[in-house]
C-alpha cells in the first residue's frame, strides 16, 4: 500500500475523515498495536490493513461512545510503554456499548481532530 502522512482529510459534504492510526488488538490472542488505515463515516469508524484494501478488517460503531484522550505519561502507562516506541504521543480510549478500544496517534493534536470530527458527526 501507499504510505501517507498521519493526517486528517475531510472531503465532500459527508465530512468523511480518514488517515493512519494504530489500533490495539482486543482479542485474547493479541493485544499488540497495529497500524491501520481508518475512515470515519456515518457514525462508524472502519479500519483496514492499508489504504488500498477493498474490505475493512473491522468497524467500530460509535453510537453512544465515550471518548477520552490520554497524553504524555498517562498515554505511555495505558499503552504499557509500547506505543512510545512507535512515535505515538496520544492514546484515544473509546468506550462503546460492546467493548473498549484503544487508538494511537502521532500527536495529541491529531487525536483531538479525530475526536472533534466524531462529535461534529454526532457520533457521540
Amino acid at each position: 500500500g501507499h504510505l501517507f502522512p498521519q493526517s486528517l482529510n475531510v472531503v465532500g459534504i459527508s465530512s468523511e475523515v480518514f488517515g493512519w492510526l494504530h489500533k490495539r488488538g482486543g482479542g485474547t490472542k493479541s493485544s499488540a498495536w497495529r497500524k491501520r488505515w481508518g475512515r470515519l463515516r456515518g457514525g462508524m469508524l472502519y479500519y483496514w490493513d492499508n489504504d488500498s484494501a477493498d474490505s475493512p478488517n473491522g468497524v467500530i460503531e460509535l453510537a453512544g461512545v465515550t471518548v477520552r484522550i490520554l497524553r504524555g505519561t498517562e498515554a505511555r502507562e495505558e499503552s504499557e510503554g509500547s506505543i512510545q516506541g512507535m512515535g505515538k504521543d496520544a492514546v484515544m480510549h473509546l468506550q462503546t456499548v460492546h467493548r473498549d478500544w484503544k487508538l494511537g496517534f502521532d500527536t495529541v493534536g491529531t487525536a483531538v481532530q479525530w475526536k472533534d470530527c466524531m462529535l461534529r458527526m454526532g457520533a457521540c
